[in-house]
C-alpha cells in the first residue's frame, strides 16, 4: 500500500501507483511542495515522519514498519519571461507555483527496520 504522509488533512492518503506509457511508475496525487529552506525540508520530513507505521522489537521501541521515500527536485530561480515587442512583463501568479528550470533531483529512500532474530529478550544478537 502506498500513502502520502504529507497530505492536508494529516491523514495517511491511500494512493495507487501507476505504470505510464514508458514504463515509469507515477503515483497521481501526491503531495508536492515548494520549500525555501533546508528548514523547511526538514519540518516536511518530520511531519510524514510522525505518520510512519513503527512497532516495538527487542531491538528498537519505534522500528519503522513501512518504507518512505523523499524526492527533491531542485529548481533554478523563477525568470519571468522578458518584455516582447516593448509590452511589459506578465504579473507573477501568486496562485500558481513559479519555479524555473529543473538542475537536479534527489531520492532519499528509508527501509522498514528489519530486526531479524532480535525480536527475543536478548539483544545482543547479530543480524
Amino acid at each position: 500500500e502506498v500513502f502520502d504522509l504529507l497530505h492536508v488533512s494529516r491523514v495517511r492518503k491511500k494512493l495507487i501507483p501507476r505504470e505510464d506509457a514508458t514504463k515509469k511508475v507515477q503515483i497521481q496525487g501526491l503531495t508536492r511542495l515548494l520549500v525555501p529552506s533546508v528548514a523547511h525540508i526538514m519540518s516536511a520530513v518530520d511531519a510524514g515522519s510522525a505518520l510512519r507505521c513503527t512497532a516495538t522489537t527487542g531491538m528498537n521501541e519505534a522500528s519503522s514498519r513501512s518504507h518512505a521515500i523523499v524526492q527533491l527536485t531542485l529548481h533554478l530561480p523563477y525568470q519571468p519571461p522578458a518584455s516582447i515587442f516593448g509590452l511589459p512583463k506578465p504579473p507573477l501568479d501568486e496562485d500558481a507555483l513559479q519555479v524555473g528550470a529543473v538542475v537536479g533531483a534527489l531520492s532519499f529512500v528509508d527501509l522498514a527496520g528489519s530486526e531479524k532474530g532480535c525480536d527475543s529478550a536478548t539483544q545482543d544478537k547479530q543480524t
